[in-house]
């Protein structure tokens, strides 16, 4: 069984969705801790044609270290039609805005969410079943012990039954290989390297999110993808 684990976060980019593609099960790390400002409630896309933060909201004021699975979205605030109507002005001429707008409608006016994850992770969903991608998710909120950092992640890949392990590069810098190797798991880093993907008004590629590169690129974003782990 190979596994993978990673917060879920928002509308992430190419890499995350590498992890899912080349594993068997995909563990999603909702019970550590929070990060605000990062890519669990933000995401980047095009906008005005600069590289730009897109972010949902979420109550974080009073609640010190919240575990991921415990942050509620910010409700109080009209922030999900103001996402809508700027990806509509930045991307509606974009050739594949047919096959999103209803879904990005869908999320950013009809619906309210409550905790972050659930948006996060309808949203992983959706682009895994529009990628085809299979995508097998556990929460580690259900089946993770007391363990805590690096211990926490061999843990977890023990109760997801691994026998192999995809890690991002950094886990270098902090995994005790020695401990996987007795454990009879095989670490595998992944090593994304995509090439830079074209935009229709010649500007330079980015690495932005899932979201940016599927409007462009459609279905044929699965290439861009596969290059790597």
């Amino acid at each position: 069984m190979f596994v993978t684990i990673h917060q879920p976060e928002f509308f992430p980019w190419a890499g995350f969705f590498n992890k899912i593609l080349n594993t068997d099960r995909f563990v999603v790390f909702d019970n550590v801790k929070f990060k605000l400002h990062y890519f669990e409630n933000r995401c980047r896309v095009m906008l005005n044609r600069q590289p730009s933060w897109l972010t949902a909201p979420v109550l974080h004021k009073g609640k010190g270290d919240q575990s991921l699975c415990d942050v509620l979205v910010d409700n109080r605030l009209t922030w999900g039609t103001k996402v809508w109507k700027s990806l509509y002005f930045n991307y509606a001429k974009a050739p594949f805005w047919g096959d999103h707008a209803d879904f990005l409608e869908d999320v950013f006016v009809t619906r309210q969410w409550d905790h972050l994850v659930e948006l996060n992770l309808h949203v992983i969903n959706r682009y895994c079943d529009y990628l085809s991608i299979p995508f097998h998710p556990v929460l580690g909120s259900e089946i993770c012990g007391d363990a805590t950092g690096a211990d926490l992640v061999l843990d977890t890949c023990r109760r997801a039954g691994a026998t192999a392990y995809l890690s991002g590069k950094f886990g270098k810098e902090y995994l005790d290989e020695a401990a996987f190797k007795a454990a009879g798991i095989d670490l595998v880093y992944q090593e994304f390297m995509p090439p830079p993907y074209p935009r229709p008004d010649g500007s330079p590629a980015e690495a932005l999110s899932i979201l940016d590169l599927c409007l462009l690129h459609g279905r044929g974003a699965i290439d861009y993808i596969k290059g790597g782990p």
